[in-house]
């Protein structure tokens, strides 16, 4: 039974990942279709009013990718816990000692792992967002925006917590499996 439970989160995944594959490729062999009409009347505008329209829908995807990214961690912490909580009755989930340090170590990686890279998303979203703020006015933002010291503090905070915290996890994890 409880390897029924390992084994049904790595069947979900490569179950997702197949799909993905599949709609890849059927989103190559849909690229030589012949434009619709609506992408025929979108040709026709503009520059300022195709990216009026089109800014939502880059705002919404740009938002929805950091969402995604902004859970892991979140999974991460809990899924530790959920360990933790198990491992107080043996009864409960029969696992080795081995085999709660290293599920524990994984998801203890994962925390700081996926802050840090949910961190830099986010910085190059908003880097890309001023490039093409640039591109559009000719002007750069950054020489107009001045946040001296403080702003630099507040910029760089969250990855430098980030670090601090995967410092600790590392030395919790040398803890863990007794190189300390």
């Amino acid at each position: 039974m409880a390897k029924f439970f390992i084994i049904l989160p790595v069947i979900i995944f490569i179950g997702f990942l197949i799909k993905n594959i599949i709609n890849s490729k059927r989103d190559k062999t849909t690229e030589s279709k012949e434009p619709t009409e609506l992408q025929k009347r979108f040709e026709g505008f503009s520059p300022e009013v195709k990216w009026t329209i089109i800014k939502p829908f880059l705002d919404l995807f740009g938002s929805a990718v950091s969402k995604k990214m902004a859970a892991s961690p979140s999974l991460s912490a809990i899924s530790v816990a959920m360990i933790v909580v198990a491992t107080l009755n043996p009864e409960l989930v029969p696992i080795t000692l081995f085999q709660t340090k290293f599920i524990i170590s994984i998801f203890l990686f994962f925390i700081p792992t996926c802050l840090i890279i949910y961190i830099l998303d986010v910085q190059e979203g908003a880097e890309r967002a001023l490039k093409h703020y640039e591109s559009y006015t000719g002007v750069d933002p950054k020489k107009e925006i001045k946040s001296g010291v403080w702003g630099y503090i507040k910029g760089t905070y969250p990855l430098f917590v980030a670090v601090i915290y995967a410092s600790i996890i590392i030395f919790i994890l040398e803890i863990i499996w007794g190189i300390l």
